[in-house]
């Protein structure tokens, strides 16, 4: 189990080892690369950050420029896919390909362990999920919260703070849930996590991309429910759902973190304690991408804007559940989908 999922995360350490193996340092030649310039953008701070073809960002100030990060490996494409007559396929090594998905659903009925949930090899195209992060008090770094992991996964430890597990509806006692549970983090902590997470899905510029789920919150609303991510940039960028108040809102997770919000004056808040369905259309473009979101069934947002930083990103990551909270709370989930067409 643990040699496939590494193998599939493998670009995502690298890039993480990359970009933080870097001393940041002046130097003034990325101000002679204007025609490489892939991506400019101010972020929260003020500061004025650019990207250029080789995948190199850095922080331009007063005419100085500052190396920040590795924000991508340029080749990335290539080494990690192949294109078929059949589809974009997964390099697995010299011999073999794996098909990534691009439609699946899942309703938790009939799986008697959580782990069942967790693809062990390329031959179980009906489990979807590679890993899980429990990022807690107890868990606070990437190296430990990977360690927690892998050791759930190999039956040496146990869940500690933060959990998901099977349970019966909140509302319906003979209905299969899958729960999340977290606890608050600490003040030295950005954030909690209990969230479920596939490194197999595959949509890139142009593509629709649809997702639905239903959910039931129990306590405070989580800050995120649902990332559609890169892991092949630095941050794993790409729109997320995330709570505004109590308004669902798509914020894009990279750059100045533009957020496209429901119409102002006309807002419908996400109730906690009952069963919600939350539907998201993208079309991706890193100009003119089109946002829709339903929340049970009435559209909160329709517009279009740029929702993925470059033309060469591709989302191979979908991470589910509580993906980001201030707050302990629990959150059931059902009736998960993905799709490239309608749903």
């Amino acid at each position: 189990m643990i040699k496939f999922v590494s193998l599939l995360g493998l670009i995502s350490i690298s890039i993480f080892l990359i970009s933080c193996g870097n001393d940041e340092s002046s130097d003034t030649s990325c101000l002679l690369l204007s025609d490489q310039l892939a991506y400019a953008y101010t972020d929260e701070e003020g500061n004025l950050i650019q990207i250029y073809d080789n995948g190199e960002a850095y922080l331009v100030d007063n005419g100085d420029c500052t190396f920040i990060a590795q924000y991508f490996i340029p080749g990335f494409f290539e080494e990690t896919y192949v294109r078929t007559d059949s589809g974009t396929c997964i390099i697995l090594d010299a011999n073999n390909v794996f098909k990534p998905f691009r439609n699946h659903e899942i309703d938790f009925e009939g799986i008697t362990d959580k782990l069942d949930l967790i693809i062990e090899n390329e031959s179980q195209t009906d489990r979807i999920f590679t890993n899980f992060t429990l990022q807690s008090p107890s868990a606070k770094t990437v190296n430990e919260y990977v360690a927690l992991q892998n050791c759930i996964l190999d039956g040496s430890c146990d869940f500690i703070d933060n959990r998901f597990d099977f349970t019966e509806s909140p509302t319906e006692s003979s209905n299969q849930v899958l729960r999340f549970f977290s606890v608050a983090p600490t003040a030295d902590m950005v954030t909690a996590k209990s969230s479920i997470v596939s490194s197999l899905v595959f949509f890139e510029k142009s593509d629709d991309f649809w997702f639905e789920a239903l959910y039931y919150v129990d306590g405070p609303l989580p800050t995120t429910i649902a990332d559609f991510e890169s892991s092949f940039f630095e941050g794993s960028p790409g729109p997320r759902l995330i709570f505004r108040e109590d308004n669902l809102v798509i914020e894009n997770k990279f750059g100045d973190k533009l957020n496209f919000e429901q119409t102002a004056g006309q807002e419908i808040a996400f109730p906690t304690e009952q069963w919600v369905k939350v539907k998201v259309h993208l079309i991706y473009d890193e100009n003119n991408g089109i946002i829709q979101v339903w929340q049970d069934d009435v559209l909160i947002i329709d517009t279009s804007g740029q929702n993925i930083p470059l033309a060469i990103w591709v989302q191979n990551r979908l991470e589910i559940g509580i993906t980001a909270t201030d707050n302990e709370t629990t959150l059931y989930m059902d009736n998960i989908r993905i799709s490239d067409e309608p749903i």
